[in-house]
């Protein structure tokens, strides 16, 4: 293979279909300095990825053209065998629409006016840069904008609702049995919605039971502990005035209430078998 060859043919344009610059090209990668080569239509059909008649038709228009020559070849016993074919290499590089646009000249004196790449670059503050220049006089790379490397550091906008959540959450180690985050707000709010209980040792309970169950690592431990009161509020003996019947609708619902505060959730009402008792559910 000639790269001068390959050089040679990318700089032509035979017209048609891409195909045909396409088999121009394939064919200087088997030529030699000369232009000359002598593959087979099937190899160099398969090499163009097209079939041996749309080769044969490319390979007439470029002889047509003067970008190829051919000479039919013959074994020693008079069949044919592959063609022989020379690159018209004196033909002259073609000219390209693209090419002919011009950047206009340039605003500064001295520099190349005939070059898109020598044009002078716009840094971020809008001012215009002249193309930089080598020891050697020649232009090299753009220097570079006068921010670079100083962009201004964005912070990404933040959910502060979820900020907010993962400040409050509580959490819990599990080596010490202890929770973490229960704050006196947290505490006092408890304590209104349940009367009935210890809270600091119903905590301590459900830390032990977290410790004796670590496979039921909870991901709110908030709700875990609301949760565990309520049952412990209901197992929990009457507080005075409240007697020993059943519990009124209103207390259900403020205690369903209250729960909805600490987790977030929906309260919905339902009543059981007993008339007077009204259960309260979180739904999602």
């Amino acid at each position: 293979m000639s790269f001068k060859a390959v050089a040679w043919a990318w700089d032509q344009s035979p017209g048609g279909p891409p195909g045909r610059k396409w088999v121009l090209t394939g064919i200087a990668q088997y030529a030699d300095e000369n232009g000359f080569c002598f593959p087979s239509q099937p190899k160099l059909a398969g090499r163009v990825g097209m079939s041996l008649r749309a080769l044969r038709d490319h390979l007439d228009d470029l002889e047509s053209g003067g970008y190829i020559q051919r000479k039919r070849r013959f074994r020693p016993d008079g069949t044919r065998t592959t063609d022989a074919m020379w690159l018209n290499l004196s033909m002259p590089p073609a000219t390209f629409p693209l090419e002919e646009t011009s950047c206009g000249p340039s605003i500064y004196e001295g520099f190349g006016d005939d070059d898109c790449d020598d044009q002078p670059a716009i840094s971020a503050s809008g001012k215009k840069q002249p193309p930089a220049i080598s020891a050697s006089g020649k232009k090299g790379a753009l220097p570079p904008a006068e921010n670079a490397g100083h962009e201004p550091v964005i912070e990404p906008i933040k959910n502060k609702k979820k900020v907010n959540a993962r400040a409050s959450a509580l959490g819990f180690n599990l080596e010490t049995g202890k929770f973490s985050g229960i704050t006196p707000q947290l505490t006092q709010l408890w304590s209104d919605a349940y009367p009935a209980l210890d809270l600091l040792r119903e905590i301590n309970r459900a830390g032990a039971w977290l410790v004796a169950n670590p496979a039921n690592a909870k991901s709110n431990y908030k709700r875990f502990l609301t949760n565990w009161f309520a049952r412990a509020q209901d197992r929990a003996p009457r507080a005075a005035g409240h007697g020993s019947g059943p519990r009124s609708t209103d207390w259900a619902q403020e205690r369903a209430d209250t729960i909805a505060g600490l987790t977030g959730r929906k309260p919905t009402y339902e009543r059981t078998d007993d008339a007077f008792d009204v259960e309260a559910r979180l739904v999602d």
